[in-house]
């Protein structure tokens, strides 16, 4: 990589040009494109401290700082008015977290192509080569293995200080806090006689929250045996719904599971809790026992389980567990089950499988028809699925795929009917959806709703991948050859380095061009097609084309796998060839970004309606995609759009502004800009010891990310200054430093 220092600039004409290489005319240095680098370089430890608040599953992540405010108004009705829905909240921390993913790589790549052009003017091809080699290539192998030794030490060192600081104590600590504040709060912590003593003080028990949940509620699902018991004493009504029509009971009847053991992990940290998971499995059995019997004693009317889920259909309800990966049904019969079971329900649940991938099921039970006909059933499932009549073959719903539902009809004798469905999920979202109409009957659901999970307002449901929802939708040999691809690609091999590995094959593309272009003799690329207003014309739909075909967020995919994926490379090389065409041209420095404040004021729209469309997206591909297609693409070609626009709206945005404030040579911001690649080089070592370290600290969620990014900086400055810039790693990163000489 390297600094423009390294580099005598020339204002030449691009390239593209057969001819000789002309010789040095002027010496130029652009303080702005490398402070505008470093920029992108040091926005990489924000966007990682910022997973700890918004991004479930990073090391560190702390869900009592992951806020989610209410959409404004006045944001929905723009999305309504283009055709689609906004969310009813988002994340403050993944809207920041989308917005500089948006434009940052592209920013340093197309930066790194105008470099790149620069070094090859002043010093030709073979020396082009071997600077990016010291530069690039040579880091990247010394400092992948490096990262990732380092990463796993950070994290062991993060996890063993926050068990010597808040191992046993933040419990502690905050339910005594949480008892004196409210009687929900003593109640959520299962202190009784804090519970006792805000009653004496005439506190309601009564109450309830925004949410129709009663105390009693919260107690049952935390788990507090003896506070459900004495709630129950002092008359807390059990048959009290909350506004998603669940009683108490139906908040500990469910199985245990790691869908519900993730559930109480994120409810705990939204509430500040580190909450005993083994106390929680083994007391939620106890309270429901108690409020079952409360129910039954008639002292509040009807049993609590008759007035919220009455039996099943099914009957003679049996259910096969076999964790293994398929990706086509197999031969159940013979194979042994992981576990097998009865249930009372009587209803198709795939939470009994106890596993949130990679497992099939068998479930057979008995259906009762009254009157002879024909009968309707409606099979849907994520992935493979089948259903059976009396033994018969009815519907194969078989392979991997997204949620796709068919039908099958049969005709029918009044008595029992036998229905088994078998089921498999290869991996990601699961489903499976079982319902039947006929004579006498407008509908029977056999299983829960598709994408139903336990604990109702405490849970969600996990949207998944778009790139493999758009998988599942082809042909399964075509889904393997790209399976095996897209693992190759995406396999996160080098890292956060990644980009090192794309810039080098870019950099081996730029040579094969000018090699072309001198062999074909072509003329130079004139310089108004990069720096003309005109640019628009074909930059947006050129960055639409790769864009179009990625899906993971708001902006590219992220590929840090061996194979250069291609719709990734494709994209990174526009705007490193932009950069390209841009060396040279007097009116890129005088005008491209000049309009910079209005850069940025253009870029929030694009960048919150195109997050309402991915949003959008995502829920409806989450459900039916093959009955919702053409909404799914219609979002997604919106999401394409607002993205490839928001991009060039930043890049020309930042490119002005950094013109504006760092065209002229500062000590300071030249020896940040050396700096920046150490910094970003090593940053995620000491960032993620710190996050996992103090994710359960009670801060503030603002200052503990200041907190973190100062801290990761200041450490890495210090390290940068006495042992790499004056040594061979700083000589390997940005060329030879030599220390200045005080004098007395």
């Amino acid at each position: 990589m390297g600094n423009s220092s390294d580099i005598e600039a020339t204002n030449l004409p691009p390239i593209i040009e057969s001819e000789t290489l002309p010789p040095i005319l002027e010496k130029k240095r652009y303080h702005d494109l490398d402070a505008l680098r470093a920029c992108a370089m040091l926005l990489g430890i924000v966007l990682h401290a910022i997973l700890a608040f918004g991004q479930p599953g990073w090391p560190g992540y702390a869900p009592q700082n992951d806020a989610h405010w209410m959409v404004p108004a006045v944001v929905s009705e723009a999305a309504n008015a283009v055709g689609t829905k906004a969310p009813e909240k988002f994340s403050p921390y993944k809207l920041c977290f989308t917005a500089i993913h948006g434009f940052r790589m592209q920013l340093f790549f197309l930066v790194s192509g105008f470099f790149t052009v620069m070094l090859w003017r002043n010093r030709g091809m073979k020396e082009l080569l071997i600077h990016r080699a010291k530069r690039i290539l040579l880091p990247l192998a010394i400092f992948t293995p490096i990262a990732w030794i380092t990463m796993l030490a950070g994290l062991g060192i993060g996890a063993l200080g926050a068990k010597v600081f808040f191992d046993g104590k933040g419990d502690i600590r905050a339910a005594a806090e949480r008892s004196v504040n409210s009687i929900t709060d003593a109640v959520m912590v299962g202190d009784l006689d804090a519970v006792k003593g805000h009653l004496k003080r005439g506190a309601n028990i009564e109450q309830t929250n925004e949410k129709g949940e009663t105390l009693l509620h919260i107690a049952a699902f935390f788990a507090h045996p003896e506070v459900v018991q004495f709630l129950l004493d002092k008359g807390v009504d059990p048959v009290i719904k909350s506004k998603k029509g669940q009683t108490a009971l139906n908040y500990v009847e469910g199985f245990w599971n790691r869908k519900l053991e993730g559930v109480y992990k994120s409810i705990g940290g939204s509430v500040g809790l580190d909450l005993d998971l083994d106390r929680i499995k083994r007391d939620r059995p106890k309270c429901a026992e108690i409020l079952r019997k409360q129910g039954a004693s008639g002292l509040h009317g009807a049993p609590i389980v008759e007035v919220w889920e009455p039996e099943g259909p099914l009957k003679k309800f049996e259910y096969r567990v076999y964790y293994q990966r398929f990706t086509s049904l197999p031969d159940f019969d013979k194979l042994t089950p992981e576990f097998s079971g009865q249930s009372e329900k009587g209803v198709i649940d795939l939470g009994l499988a106890e596993r949130e991938e990679t497992f099939g099921m068998v479930f057979e039970g008995e259906l009762e028809i009254k009157e002879s006909g024909d009968f309707k059933f409606r099979l849907g499932s994520d992935d493979g699925s089948r259903l059976l009549i009396n033994g018969q073959e009815l519907i194969d719903n078989d392979g991997m795929h997204a949620v796709k539902y068919k039908e099958g009809s049969i005709e029918l004798e009044p008595g029992e009917v036998k229905i088994r469905v078998e089921y498999f999920d290869s991996g990601g979202a699961q489903g499976l959806s079982l319902s039947v109409s006929g004579p006498g009957v407008d509908e029977i659901k056999l299983s829960k709703n598709i994408r139903d999970s336990e604990g109702g307002d405490w849970g969600e449901w996990d949207k998944g991948d778009f790139n493999q929802m758009v998988m599942k939708q082809l042909p399964e040999w075509l889904q393997a050859v790209l399976g095996i691809g897209m693992v190759a690609a995406m396999a996160p091999m080098f890292n956060h380095l990644w980009f090192l590995y794309y810039l080098i094959w870019l950099v081996l593309g730029f040579a094969l061009v000018v090699w072309i272009a001198k062999k074909l003799k072509l003329s130079a690329v004139p310089g108004w097609i990069a720096t003309s207003p005109l640019r628009w014309l074909w930059l947006v739909p050129l960055t639409f084309v790769p864009q179009f075909f990625m899906g993971q967020s708001f902006g590219p995919d992220t590929a840090g796998g061996i194979l250069p994926w291609p719709p990734v490379l494709l994209y990174y090389g526009i705007f490193f060839g932009v950069g390209v065409l841009c060396y040279g041209h007097s009116e890129f420095e005088q005008k491209v970004g000049k309009l910079w404040p209005l850069s940025f004021l253009l870029a929030i729209p694009f960048l919150i309606l195109g997050v309402c469309f991915m949003e959008a997206r995502n829920a409806a591909a989450a459900g039916d995609f093959e009955s919702n297609a053409s909404q799914i693409w219609y979002d997604h070609f919106w999401v394409s759009v607002c993205a490839s626009i928001y991009v060039w709206l930043m890049i020309f945005g930042f490119i002005g502004f950094f013109r504006a404030f760092f065209s002229n040579q500062s000590k300071l911001a030249r020896y940040i800009s050396d700096s920046s690649y150490w910094l970003y080089l090593a940053h995620l070592a000491p960032l993620m010891c710190l996050q996992v370290m103090f994710a359960k600290l009670e801060a503030p969620g603002l200052l503990k990310f200041i907190v973190y990014c100062v801290s990761t900086t200041v450490v890495l400055l210090v390290m940068y200054e006495f042992l790499v810039r004056y040594t061979f790693v700083g000589t390997l990163l940005n060329g030879k430093r030599i220390r200045e000489s005080t004098t007395a």
